[in-house]
């Protein structure tokens, strides 16, 4: 039992070696903030070898009126693929999400961040493989809700209980 217990032990202290959580929400925070041309808050960030990556208090956007705010957000990870130092998220699973979306005087959405569309390379500078791929075999919503406002002070709120999909992937 104690043998055991040293095991995982270890295992998560390898685990933070490989991902330090101070360095991946650095990382999160940064290419949100890049990608979407917004800000990005997250509250905390834990690693798990059984619980994944945790993210709570994600907020993106400004504080009063934020594009997204998300309570828990956890991504399940593929043991084989941390071992060949490849991040592989096989799980989402989120709760506690809001998404707000503002409409222009001819009902059009306004979709928040940058108006130029780039597509990002396929393989990181250098030719290989990326280092993250998404391939989600099951993600889940718990208690969501999305809001879309109108010019005119119109709402429209809808609201989420629990959604599934399984067999994502992201090429």
């Amino acid at each position: 039992l104690l043998l055991a217990g040293l095991v995982l032990y270890l295992g998560s202290m390898s685990l933070e070696y490989f991902l330090p959580p101070e360095r991946l929400r650095a990382l999160i925070i940064e290419h949100g903030r890049r990608s979407l041309g917004m800000d990005v808050r997250l509250r905390e960030l834990s690693i798990g070898w059984f619980s994944g990556i945790a993210l709570r208090d994600l907020t993106i956007g400004s504080q009063d009126k934020p594009f997204a705010r998300v309570e828990n957000l956890t991504l399940g990870l593929s043991w084989p693929a941390l071992l060949e130092r490849r991040l592989v998220v096989d799980g989402v699973r989120v709760s506690g999400i809001e998404i707000r979306l503002l409409r222009d005087e001819d009902g059009k959405l306004i979709l928040p961040g940058k108006t130029k569309k780039t597509p990002p390379p396929r393989h990181p500078p250098g030719g290989g493989p990326a280092p993250f791929e998404l391939a989600v075999g099951l993600a889940q919503v718990f208690g969501g809700r999305l809001l879309i406002e109108g010019s005119r002070g119109d709402t429209w709120d809808f609201k989420v209980e629990d959604v599934a999909a399984r067999e994502l992937r992201l090429d």
